[in-house]
């Protein structure tokens, strides 16, 4: 669906989409970060100017995300500082962005971001005072999963100007190796532990057929099925693992359009089975993808069986769109199915924008 992405040429990939933000970048962007890494990266990628500096400001809980941001935003370029600070607190919260600010020890007309997008409202609405206690002016950023745009209000001592909200949903931000990483996985293809010791299955079924012959006098035997011509059937699996400690996340296929992950599940199993693959489906993509993953169950149900799974789909996720089943009467266009349902979610995205 997308096309791979690498660090280095990110910001140069981007070039269109940093224009339509060219009145708008900052060249200080603080961040506050959760559990989900992604509206952090493609912010700092679309709104910061080239060579600019980034802050984030996490708790200990989620400082594995920082770092990998902080990795990967200093590959484009960028100047990265991280901030720990408490989830629960206000006042630590507000000190380290205090403190972070006035560390940098900006120029009178530097500008300055905030995207709120990422941590606890806690972070988000004490954070916001921490800026406020040390600069009259900066641009408020907030990355919008449901929207998938990026929104932008000026802050003064005055109140706050609102900006038209900019449609971001196609643009390459993140490679699905990005996302990976970003989330603290890897890919692992496995070798066989061992070496396979079984003996050649060949004679031994040769034997064991002229046993039961010989018990049932010489009759001929006629199998029912093609035998398995070894007593192991070893192939490679990739999946991800972050560490030892974590569960295995197996994926069937993904792609991207744009920054947004597209995750796609299939089975021909009844609608018990097809349940479990959309709850477990919606939790593997938003562990690659974020909040604005989508997810897809490929299913062999008929249409009414089909409608109940959709229905359960839609109480799945707040996200309209974020979860779509395809069942039997879908399969023979399933690709032009797909593509047509993707290219009405990013019309109707736009429409709304324009309404506010």
């Amino acid at each position: 669906m997308g096309e791979m992405l690498t660090a280095e040429g990110a910001l140069a990939r981007l070039g269109d989409h940093r224009e339509k933000f060219q009145d708008r970048q900052v060249d200080v962007l603080v961040a506050t970060v959760g559990a989900n890494p992604i509206p952090v990266a493609v912010t700092a990628r679309l709104l910061v100017r080239e060579e600019g500096t980034v802050v984030l400001v996490h708790t200990a809980g989620v400082a594995r995300y920082a770092e990998k941001l902080q990795c990967l935003l200093r590959r484009d370029g960028f100047t990265v500082q991280t901030k720990d600070t408490s989830a629960e607190e206000p006042t630590v919260i507000v000190q380290a962005v205090r403190d972070a600010v006035t560390e940098l020890q900006l120029a009178g007309d530097t500008v300055l971001g905030c995207n709120y997008t990422g941590g606890t409202k806690g972070m988000a609405v004490f954070g916001l005072q921490g800026m406020m206690a040390v600069r009259n002016e900066f641009r408020l950023v907030y990355l919008d999963p449901r929207a998938l745009a990026i929104r932008t209000h000026w802050a003064t001592q005055q109140g706050l100007v609102r900006e038209e909200p900019v449609f971001v949903g196609d643009a390459p931000a993140l490679s699905i190796e990005e996302m990976i990483d970003l989330h603290g996985w890897e890919r692992v293809n496995p070798a066989p532990l061992a070496k396979p010791d079984a003996p050649p299955s060949g004679d031994e079924g040769r034997r064991f057929e002229s046993r039961i012959q010989q018990e049932l006098g010489g009759c001929g035997i006629t199998w029912s099925q093609p035998p398995l011509r070894s007593y192991h059937v070893e192939f490679p699996m990739s999946d991800l693992a972050p560490d030892i400690a974590r569960p295995r996340c197996e994926v069937d296929v993904i792609g991207t359009t744009g920054y947004v992950l597209h995750y796609v599940t299939a089975t021909i199993q009844d609608r018990d089975q097809c349940r479990l693959k959309l709850m477990e489906g919606l939790l593997r993509a938003r562990q690659i993808g974020g909040d604005e993953a989508r997810l897809t169950l490929v299913c062999k149900e008929k249409d009414p069986q089909r409608d109940t799974l959709r229905r359960l789909a839609a109480s799945l996720t707040q996200n309209p769109g974020g979860v779509r089943v395809y069942g039997e009467s879908d399969l023979a266009n399933l690709g032009k199915r797909y593509a047509q349902h993707w290219e009405q979610e990013v019309a109707k995205r736009k429409e709304r924008l324009k309404g506010g």
